[in-house]
């Protein structure tokens, strides 16, 4: 989770009292999440990033500002070959 973090934050180029604020926001939806479902981290840092830059946390919002480099790693095993998938194909609708 923190290798994603980091590399997510690099990604959108964020200083660290950006950093700061967003993972703020994180925490916030996490103490509040009503749901039993893990929250997914690769879907909700693009929507809290969105929300702190523009003050817009809705998909579309947070699909226009993904950057071209922002993946997540998907480790292999002996069935299935690793691969890295690119965040902005996770949304919903995400044909740009």
């Amino acid at each position: 989770m923190e290798r994603f973090l980091q590399f997510g934050f690099d990604a959108y180029k964020l200083k660290a009292r950006d950093i700061k604020r967003v993972l703020a926001l994180i925490e916030n939806v996490v103490i509040a999440w009503p749901h039993m479902r893990v929250v997914d981290l690769s879907l909700l840092l693009p929507l809290a990033i969105a929300y702190y830059k523009e003050g817009d946390a809705s998909w579309s919002g947070a699909l226009a500002n993904i950057p071209d480099n922002l993946m997540v790693h998907v480790q292999g095993d002996n069935r299935y070959r690793a691969y890295d998938l690119n965040i902005q194909n996770m949304f919903p609708d995400s044909s740009r």
